[in-house]
């Protein structure tokens, strides 16, 4: 209980920190992490006494999401709408903020939209399977709780509305707004796959109820590129799943 009672106030420690850019900016004058050498993902637990998480959380992310159970689980309900976007490199990766007014309903809980942002490759595998890219939507609900609603990203044909943002991952596109219908960067299929565990990125705050959907959407290889010229690896290696149970939505 006092283990738990620790992890808990690390936590809540990131969340207040940063209440916005939680899920990947560094908070203010805590020590640059990266993802090789030195500061990465290995050494992350060690770089700071905030970021201890990173090394002696119980239930850290990402995971496999292999051997999910089938349950009963509500439909995610989303209340996305459409905001004129601005592509950001926040130095960990291309983020994306959103303004107050979307949000996604979970056990009859609202959570805000705050932002989303991409990694490469996938940091999530399903039943072993990588993706190139995986797109993370991180929300904030009350006391600190966040979820994030993970979308698979995989090489096939070219996405039109995925486009005008990752046109803007240029440099000539810096700055320039556009408009993005928040829905359309969504699977159709909204079955997902859910688990409790932490931010990828440090404090590695155990405070996020993941919701991973199952059906991937494509992405041209040329698009992919435009995110892997800027950040070829900005992935967490997996984390043991320490007996968690993963589930599935019928």
């Amino acid at each position: 209980m006092q283990r738990r009672q620790f992890l808990r106030g690390l936590a809540t420690s990131a969340v207040v920190a940063c209440p916005v850019c939680t899920a990947l900016a560094e908070s203010a004058g805590k020590p640059h992490w990266g993802y090789q050498g030195a500061t990465g993902p290995r050494h992350w637990g060690t770089l700071d006494e905030a970021y201890a998480t990173c090394a002696i959380g119980v239930q850290q992310s990402p995971i496999d999401l292999a051997g999910s159970i089938g349950a009963v689980l509500a439909p995610l309900s989303f209340a996305y709408g459409t905001f004129e976007a601005e592509v950001v490199d926040n130095g960990h990766s291309i983020e994306v903020p959103v303004p107050p007014g979307h949000a996604v309903q979970i056990d009859g809980a609202d959570f805000t939209l705050l932002q989303f942002h991409f990694h490469a490759p996938s940091e999530h595998r399903i039943d072993g399977r990588a993706f190139p890219m995986e797109a993370h939507f991180v929300h904030r609900g009350g006391e600190g709780t966040l979820a994030v609603v993970a979308v698979m990203l995989a090489q096939g044909d070219d996405n039109p509305y995925y486009a005008p943002l990752f046109d803007r991952m240029a440099p000539d596109g810096a700055g320039s707004k556009t408009p993005v219908v928040l829905a359309s960067l969504l699977p159709d299929e909204r079955g997902y796959y859910r688990y409790a565990g932490s931010l990828t990125t440090p404090g590695c705050a155990e405070t996020v109820t993941w919701l991973v959907l199952r059906q991937p959407l494509s992405l041209a290889t040329s698009q992919i590129a435009r995110f892997t010229d800027i950040y070829p690896n900005n992935a967490r290696p997996l984390q043991p799943a320490n007996r968690r149970f993963v589930l599935r939505s019928f």
